[in-house]
């Protein structure tokens, strides 16, 4: 799959052929694909396509219809699956987790300045910042929010597999 007209140099063909595998695998069309390309660890950790660039949903289809013409993704995946099989691994689909993405809102007021003055009339100021530093600007449903980001996942039954907060 060499390309002699110049142009941007073609992507590994072992990482385009990994990535078709995990699309075939996960019942994913080819936007969903280029999705979870970019979003997915454990795709990122399979595929290891070089530099970060990660092919788009048309490059995805050209590479499979491509492997297609002459029936050759058909013998690849037969291969690959008897494989697997030999091994007494299975490849099923994806379980089902649940993910949501849940806005914490932090104070965004104004640094304040506190004056006293003690017993020798002496003038202590101290200024004392209401913001959080760490907090972010976030737009959700339109509306801006200053907080964090909190991604919880849990299992079919409810339960919560994994929590993470960022900024």
């Amino acid at each position: 799959y060499v390309r002699d007209n110049g142009g941007r140099p073609a992507y590994p063909l072992l990482s385009m052929f990994k990535a078709v595998l995990l699309g075939q695998w996960h019942n994913l069309s080819d936007p969903e694909l280029e999705y979870s390309l970019i979003t997915r660890i454990d795709f990122q950790l399979f595929y290891r396509f070089d530099d970060f660039r990660i092919p788009d949903h048309s490059t995805l289809c050209r590479y499979r219809n491509w492997l297609a013409q002459d029936n050759t993704l058909a013998e690849l995946l037969a291969l690959i699956n008897r494989q697997l099989t030999d091994r007494g691994l299975k490849v099923e689909k994806a379980s089902a987790a649940i993910v949501d993405a849940t806005i914490i809102q932090t104070a965004g007021g104004k640094q304040r300045q506190s004056i006293e003055v003690d017993d020798e009339g002496q003038v202590n100021s101290q200024t004392t910042p209401s913001k959080d530093k760490d907090a972010r600007w976030i737009k959700k449903d339109g509306r801006f929010h200053l907080g964090y980001k909190q991604h919880t996942r849990t299992d079919a039954e409810g339960y919560i597999e994994k929590l993470h907060i960022t900024p």
